[in-house]
């Protein structure tokens, strides 16, 4: 499955439909009163990317937009941040900086992502699918 335009799969949850990829065809036709038609066909594949969650907060986010359980402070972040979790084939395409991407130690294997000072959002992998994702404090 190709993912060549992350914009457009970048929505779930609140944000649209679960969307992992999408293959765009636009055709342009000229009428007889020359006016410009624009058809644009769309092939839209459905897949559930955040497996599950840990913190009830950023499910509730994931699927309403929305939130009183986590600050106000990290809802942008938190937001910026699963919606990258949605378009990452494999952990390591969280490792963006600012993030402070990394693997903790343990078994089974989890990964972290800084939000701010102390509060992390930490996750399991299987496959393409990000698991278990919970917003923690560290200290």
């Amino acid at each position: 499955m190709s993912r060549t335009d992350p914009a457009l799969a970048a929505g779930s949850g609140a944000w649209g439909t679960d969307i992992r990829a999408a293959q765009v065809s636009c055709f342009r036709e000229l009428t007889r009163d020359n006016y410009l038609v624009d058809t644009v066909n769309y092939t839209i594949y459905n897949k559930i990317v955040v497996a599950g969650f840990r913190h009830k907060g950023l499910e509730e986010i994931y699927r309403t937009g929305k939130t009183r359980r986590i600050g106000a402070d990290h809802i942008r972040k938190c937001v910026r941040i699963l919606q990258l979790l949605e378009v990452a084939e494999k952990p390591e395409d969280m490792n963006i900086a600012g993030f402070r991407f990394h693997q903790l130690q343990g078994n089974p294997r989890r990964w972290s992502v800084r939000v701010t000072g102390n509060y992390r959002i930490t996750f399991g992998w299987s496959g393409e699918n990000a698991l278990d994702v919970d917003f923690e404090d560290y200290h």
